[in-house]
């Protein structure tokens, strides 16, 4: 064996595969990854769940959780626990986005969810979010996120907000949070009774209006 190999061997055995998890409370789904992070870093996902629940119909309508939701919520989140028991992670992060940080009794909410499962929740601001965006977008693009020259715009939009975040040289600038989410427009202008076009055009209004106010 050469001296290269022998000392990736030394690594390997020194640093052993770890199963870390990540929990995602968002507008529109409740969602669950497990994985393994191997030795040399790659990363091997074991588990990944999504399961559908309105949380940001209720927040977005009436500004607050109603206890149905709520309820199933937690019985999503004590079935994750269930398999996270299983897997036994070595790190887990339970993060909520703008549904629960905007409703009017989120640490109610909150609450519950750490008397069911022991689950702690944090509520990410936008500059965290906006962290973990980029760094999204760094896995699947590589190094050329930080190459890039000049400034480069990263935009998600999820069901709550539209995240706009602005790199220079692959580092964060500026970052801010729309509320143009895809659930949030579609229970605040819409009835359901209007045409695919009619629809259409009153998104594209209102998108215009947000991004004119900015």
């Amino acid at each position: 064996m050469s001296t290269s190999e022998s000392e990736k061997t030394d690594r390997e055995a020194q640093s052993p595969a770890q199963v870390v998890a990540g929990v995602d409370i968002g507008s529109n789904a409740i969602r669950l990854v497990v994985a393994e992070v191997l030795a040399d870093g790659t990363i091997e996902v074991l588990e990944r769940l999504q399961k559908g629940i309105r949380l940001g119909q209720d927040t977005f309508r009436r500004g607050r959780l109603s206890g149905q939701t709520m309820q199933a919520a937690v019985g999503i989140l004590r079935e994750y626990r269930r398999l996270l028991d299983t897997y036994r992670p070595a790190y887990l992060r339970a993060v909520a986005t703008s549904a629960v940080r905007e409703a009017g009794n989120s640490d109610t909410f909150l609450d519950r969810i750490l008397m069911a499962t022991g689950l702690e929740v944090e509520v990410l601001d936008t500059a965290e979010d906006s962290r973990l965006t980029v760094a999204g977008a760094r896995q699947h693009l590589g190094p050329g996120l930080r190459s890039t020259r000049g400034l480069l715009l990263v935009a998600h939009v999820g069901g709550g907000s539209a995240l706009l975040t602005i790199l220079s040289q692959g580092e964060i600038v500026e970052s801010q949070s729309l509320p143009v989410g895809s659930i949030r427009m579609r229970e605040g202008l819409l009835t359901g009774s209007e045409t695919p076009q009619r629809a259409a055009e009153i998104l594209r209004q209102q998108i215009s209006n947000v991004l004119s106010a900015t």
